[in-house]
């Protein structure tokens, strides 16, 4: 007869290897199969780089929409279109409008690296696009005086001029080696889908609601994208708890 003290510390035995087995997979030691409708969180990260550029276009090439002149006959008695035709601009005026935000933006990227290097590349990036939507909503009050039109175009572009730096620290993070060149090259075609969206409907908005619209519309796009991107990408892989345990140990084994 087989012995009931054998039997007991077998099935003891058992229960342990099952407890053993399900904390190894809560810390990541072992590659269980995650979910069958299980959508990788890194995936998520990269849909939102990609739509975090694609907004940081938008609010940069904006400028070229409104600050185009318009012919006369062009001219409606609704909202202004053009900032050139309103505040009666000359060529070079509208020049120096438009290479303002360049004077920012050149003026942070290797800030923006050391910035994300030390805190990190969420923190810096969604600060950055957050705060360049809001000087893009105050764009329409600024440019009732030329200098603080100036004023609020450079600081547009310094604190976006921390979108590429930090965009590569996150991607550093949160792509491996065998994935990222693929990675890198969906989430930076989205300047391009930034620019066509932007350059083509923007002049449809601007053209019907006048450029103040154009602005605050790109601007309430920025807010809503930092809100989501707050709420939806953790600042490195180890921190994000709706991870699988096989997504994770594959992210600490080949990332930073």
């Amino acid at each position: 007869n087989p012995d009931p003290r054998a039997n007991g510390l077998a099935a003891h035995g058992a229960s342990d290897e099952e407890d053993a087995r399900e904390s190894a997979a809560l810390i990541g030691d072992v590659d269980l199969e995650p979910p069958r409708f299980y959508f990788p969180r890194r995936h998520v990260v990269m849909l939102m780089l990609f739509l975090g550029i694609a907004v940081a276009y938008g609010l940069r090439v904006c400028m070229s929409i409104a600050a185009a002149p318009i012919s006369s006959s062009s001219a409606q008695s609704g909202p202004s279109i053009s900032m050139y035709n309103e505040f009666s601009w000359n060529d070079t005026q509208k020049g120096i409008v438009l290479s303002a935000f360049f004077y920012g933006y050149i003026s942070t990227q290797v800030v923006g690296g050391l910035l994300a290097k030390s805190f990190g590349g969420k923190p810096v990036l969604l600060g950055g696009l957050f705060l360049a939507s809001l000087f893009t909503l105050a764009t329409p009050w600024a440019a009732y005086s030329f200098d603080t039109l100036l004023a609020a175009r450079v600081l547009t572009g310094v604190v976006e001029g921390v979108t590429y730096p930090s965009m590569i620290t996150v991607l550093d993070q949160w792509t491996p080696p065998d994935e990222r060149s693929l990675f890198v090259a969906f989430v930076f075609s989205g300047a391009y889908i930034g620019n066509v969206v932007t350059l083509s409907l923007g002049g449809v908005v601007a053209f019907r609601y006048g450029w103040r619209v154009l602005f605050t519309a790109l601007a309430g796009v920025g807010f809503v994208w930092s809100l989501l991107f707050a709420l939806l990408v953790s600042g490195r892989p180890d921190l994000c708890r709706s991870m699988h345990p096989s997504e994770r140990r594959r992210l600490a084994r080949e990332t930073p």
